[in-house]
């Protein structure tokens, strides 16, 4: 497989808070305070944003999928 595709794939598959996120959000000056790592756990932080919008992502695909199969069918008359 090519290696953009699989960059594309793993950073679609990647749904961690990273460090340029902290310090895009928090600025340069807070973003020691804060990390992509959580303390209690030692697991790295889990985005939720990324996460609702891969799920948002996958939705519209398959919703898209299955229209063009419905009016594929519609138009050979196997409705």
């Amino acid at each position: 497989m090519p290696k953009f595709i699989t960059n594309i794939v793993r950073d679609f598959l990647n749904i961690y808070v990273e460090e340029e996120d902290i310090r895009r959000v928090f600025g340069n000056d807070y973003a020691d305070r804060y990390s992509n790592i959580d303390p209690r756990t030692g697991k790295k932080t889990v985005s939720g944003v990324k996460v609702i919008t891969r799920v948002f992502i996958v939705f519209m695909l398959l919703l898209s999928i299955l229209v063009i199969a419905r009016m594929c069918a519609y138009s050979q008359g196997n409705f």
